[in-house]
């Protein structure tokens, strides 16, 4: 399996070469990943991309679109199947990887992912597949870097080590915009755009009801009791409405090797 990054292209002798390098690579490398070909169909999915989505046998889902599968975990690409296939078609004629930011929305928390689309071609240029690599994203914070680093124990760092206690949503709201530093005004603002008519007076008042119920004394106490129990990691439901968006232009230059 070769590659031009310079002119973005992926190249393989056949689709039967890809399908082997995909498998080796993606599954030794634990990628959530997956490949569609030139009509959507999926046509391989690695390992942790049945594990993320809780898929139990392969049949499931190969040889289906994102439309025509039935997987509960991934009822949000089948409801955006249409979008996700205009995307391919980008991909497809203009030979180009694209970045693409999906948000899968949950009870609670919302799953959010950075997907990078990449076209396969053979040495003739005959297209392939697309294949899709997928990585979670949350919004990143220092502590997240340096807890890595030096290997510092007892705070979540990623989404499923998030600790839930039972809040409104509202509630929910508040907390993650507060812990991340966001002043009683700029929450108001944000909760507004989401439906919220919270004036920065009531977001006090919320903040007094979360100290009762976590239990601490003041705000800064809040703070820390919030970040060890990882609610600055984990994006509440209905922040970002479901959907899949291409971010190619928004994050920085891929193109360059």
């Amino acid at each position: 399996m070769a590659s031009n990054l310079s002119d973005n292209i992926f190249a393989a002798a056949d689709i039967n070469e890809y399908l082997r390098s995909f498998t080796i690579i993606c599954n030794s490398n634990k990628h959530i990943a997956y490949l569609q070909d030139q009509n959507d169909i999926i046509i391989a999915i690695s390992n942790e991309f049945k594990q993320k989505f809780e898929i139990s046998d392969g049949d499931q889902i190969l040889n289906h679109t994102f439309e025509t599968q039935a997987i509960p975990r991934l009822e949000t690409y089948k409801n955006i199947a249409t979008l996700l296939s205009a995307q391919n078609k980008v991909v497809r004629e203009t030979g180009q990887k694209r970045i693409y930011m999906d948000v899968i929305n949950h009870n609670l928390t919302a799953d959010l992912f950075v997907v990078h689309k990449m076209p396969i071609f053979d040495a003739k240029h005959n297209f392939l597949c697309i294949h899709a690599q997928i990585r979670q994203y949350s919004f990143a914070r220092l502590f997240n870097i340096a807890s890595k680093m030096y290997d510092i124990k007892g705070f979540p760092t990623k989404k499923e080590d998030f600790v839930h206690i039972e809040l409104t949503h509202a509630q929910r709201m508040v907390l993650y915009l507060y812990v991340r530093n966001y002043s009683y005004k700029e929450v108001s603002i944000w909760l507004h755009c989401f439906g919220y008519k919270v004036s920065a007076a009531m977001v006090n008042k919320t903040l007094d009801q979360l100290k009762t119920i976590f239990k601490v004394r003041d705000k800064e106490a809040l703070r820390d009791i919030s970040l060890k129990l990882g609610y600055d990691t984990a994006l509440p439901a209905g922040f970002i409405r479901d959907g899949s968006y291409d971010i190619t232009d928004d994050v920085f230059d891929l193109w360059v090797v």
